[in-house]
């Protein structure tokens, strides 16, 4: 989990999210929107793929889940 801390994106589109919800600034799509923006950038960091390593060790070590996420 340290990692998440480490990449200014993750930190940057979190605080707005964080932000926007305490003000009551964003709408539930544009929440949703910056949502799915963290979990890409957690994907592309590879730092979603090192979170499920740790906690399930019976992923196999050829897991590509997140690659074909990205294909569609």
């Amino acid at each position: 989990m340290s990692q998440l801390g480490t990449v200014s994106n993750i930190q940057s589109v979190a605080m707005e999210v964080a932000q926007g919800i305490v003000k009551d600034e964003l709408s539930i799509a544009d929440s949703m929107l910056n949502l799915c923006k963290l979990c890409t950038i957690l994907r592309d960091k590879s730092i979603l793929c090192n979170l499920h390593k740790s906690s399930i060790p019976s992923l196999p070590d050829t897991c590509d889940i997140c690659s074909m996420l990205s294909q569609t």
